[in-house]
């Protein structure tokens, strides 16, 4: 497996970290699945560092349970129910 390429971070991109980190988390998830996905390639992904998934998240687990949220969220802005 090749290393996911880096986010080129601005310096004002530093307040969209838990958003850089759903996205970048969300696409390795979707094609390596939760156990064949690891936090350092999502943070190299992200552009940002081991520490902010733990801040933000609380861990891997979190991070993963984030993204289902938000993409129910998603699902659900599209496909209101009646």
């Amino acid at each position: 497996m090749s290393i996911p390429e880096p986010h080129p971070q601005a310096p004002d991109d530093r307040a969209d970290v838990p958003s850089r980190l759903l996205a970048a988390a969300a696409g390795l998830f979707a094609t390596r699945g939760y156990a064949g996905t690891t936090i350092r390639d999502v943070i190299a992904r992200a552009g940002t560092n081991l520490t902010a998934v733990n801040y933000h998240f609380g861990g891997k687990e979190g991070l993963y349970g984030a993204g289902m949220q938000r993409r129910a969220g998603e699902a659900e802005a599209a496909h209101p129910r009646h």
